[in-house]
């Protein structure tokens, strides 16, 4: 039997029970997979009478090593190379994955003279995630009246499930629209994918 615990979407610590039939205990080559991808490797010691406790854990240095990137399922297999052959079991964990909330919204707005509408300078938001698993991303793309801006000031920024942020962008190379309603997108991007987005409606003022 196996059993992983997971905390933020990464793997923890991985529980396994097994039943050694015979006089003599040893220790025995073991492999740790997540979804077909091998992420640690080491050895198990088994006593003559079975045993039940961590093959493999988080310590004060590194994690097991395994941060998930998405929701779904996620299979867990430990394989134990024994006398007799290879044995192995499976757990399968299901994470929700990002539930991410982008809210409030704030823009400014210049009136520009030379072109007779509107600029737009600055866009403030909170980023919120529900989720089991870390929203990560290394830029923000804003996009309104046609037009897109990339803000990427900062390596990758990380929210933690059940945490929030508030990001502000200056628009460097304003857009120009006419006096109004507009709508207008935020994604935020992780190497070039959308991992998050939220299109609302703002006036120019």
């Amino acid at each position: 039997m196996v059993d992983s615990t997971w905390d933020y979407g990464q793997l923890t610590s991985v529980q396994f029970s097994a039943d050694n039939a015979g006089d003599v205990g040893g220790e025995y080559d073991a492999t740790l997979e997540v979804n077909g991808e091998t992420i640690r490797e080491g050895e198990v010691t088994i006593p003559s009478d079975g045993t039940s406790g961590a093959t493999f854990a988080e310590d004060s240095y590194s994690g097991i090593g395994y941060v998930a990137d998405s929701g779904g399922e996620h299979d867990v297999t430990l394989t134990i190379e024994t006398d007799n052959g290879p044995v192995s079991a499976t757990d399968t964990v299901e994470l929700d994955g990002i539930d991410s909330t982008i809210s409030e919204v704030d823009t400014t707005f210049y009136e520009s003279f030379d072109t007779c509408g509107f600029e737009l300078s600055s866009v403030s938001f909170s980023v919120r995630n529900d989720g089991d698993i870390s929203l990560q991303y290394d830029s923000v793309e804003i996009e309104i009246a046609g037009a897109s801006r990339t803000d990427d000031p900062y390596g990758t920024a990380e929210i933690e499930p059940g945490a929030s942020t508030s990001e502000y962008v200056t628009i460097s190379d304003n857009i120009v629209m006419d006096q109004g309603s507009h709508d207008l997108t935020i994604r935020l991007v992780l190497d070039g994918d959308t991992v998050a987005s939220e299109t609302t409606t703002v006036t120019t003022k």
